[in-house]
């Protein structure tokens, strides 16, 4: 028997609220953890690359302001186009990390701290996007309610917060290795952008329906992609 979905009532977005503000001391955690991990390792990220590595995020993520308007308007329907957008969050992000490597350079040390910017302010853009849509989401305006109930229907409500603070350990692992594994070998872009875009669609569609599945996967592709880019530098 397949199970209704409840509405995103008030009462479920103020619970929501709260649990995201209580985990936000374990969001920031993470990156501390990374930067932990590579002073343990004896190395010391450059602030400025850690700079270019958040800006190059942003640049990416604005580019994806064209291809939704370009979605909407050829794709035919809502869902169509979300699907380009997400697709082409790969390809962006990819080009965008493999061309402020090849400008800024291409060492191990400089790629770890682009990599370690890249993951720590998509941290920041995750916890800010949740309140302000949180909050977005209170008005009793019917468009509102509407749009509540539809994205009922298209999430796990069950979802926590929590479960994304693990995502962010493991995201940010994979934005980390993919820059290196890039510095190492600019013109495997060619691979990581359509393996960023396959992650980020596999990603909607499993925490529709699983989150253990999707922190299952997100947990072997963020170590893998780490433990890849390591090797390659270091073996």
């Amino acid at each position: 028997m397949t199970r209704t979905k409840p509405a995103l009532t008030i009462e479920w977005l103020d619970r929501t609220r709260n649990q995201l503000l209580l985990a936000l001391p374990f969001y920031a955690l993470v990156p501390v953890l990374f930067y932990l991990a590579y002073r343990a390792g004896g190395i010391t990220p450059s602030w400025a690359m850690i700079g270019v590595g958040a800006l190059g995020w942003v640049v990416a993520l604005a580019l994806r302001g064209p291809v939704a308007v370009m979605a909407n308007k050829f794709a035919g329907s809502e869902s169509k186009a979300t699907t380009w957008v997400v697709a082409s969050s790969g390809p962006l992000e990819e080009v965008i990390r493999v061309a402020v490597l090849l400008f800024f350079g291409r060492d191990l040390a400089t790629a770890l701290a682009i990599g370690f910017g890249w993951a720590a302010i998509e941290v920041v853009f995750a916890v800010v996007n949740s309140l302000i849509g949180n909050m977005l989401l209170r008005s009793d305006d019917p468009k509102i309610v509407e749009a509540r109930e539809m994205l009922a229907q298209q999430i796990n409500t069950d979802n926590g917060p929590w479960w994304g603070v693990l995502e962010r350990i493991f995201a940010s692992a994979y934005h980390i290795g993919s820059t290196v594994i890039l510095a190492f070998m600019p013109l495997a872009v060619v691979i990581t952008a359509p393996v960023h875009s396959a992650v980020n669609l596999l990603s909607v569609a499993l925490t529709k329906r699983s989150m253990l599945a999707f922190q299952a996967m997100m947990a072997v592709v963020g170590t893998l992609t780490l433990a890849l880019g390591l090797a390659l530098f270091l073996l």
